[in-house]
């Protein structure tokens, strides 16, 4: 499984694949949110996580929007 952030206005963040595991229990497991959520305006960032699959790579990828 690989990884990437999208955030408006940013280039997309590739997380290397030797660094998938770690990025997941550090970062996004603790700021998923649910897909019906809203974002709240206390500073408090969140990810939205969505399946992509391309004949080019041969792992699935995790796109993470992140929003603020």
């Amino acid at each position: 499984m690989q990884f990437v952030v999208v955030d408006i206005g940013l280039k997309p963040r590739w997380i290397g694949l030797d660094d998938c595991y770690r990025f997941w229990m550090d970062e996004v497991q603790h700021h998923l949110a649910d897909p019906d959520a809203k974002v709240s305006n206390d500073g408090v960032y969140c990810y939205w996580a969505f399946e992509w699959h391309s004949d080019e790579v041969g792992c699935p990828i995790v796109v993470l929007e992140q929003r603020h």
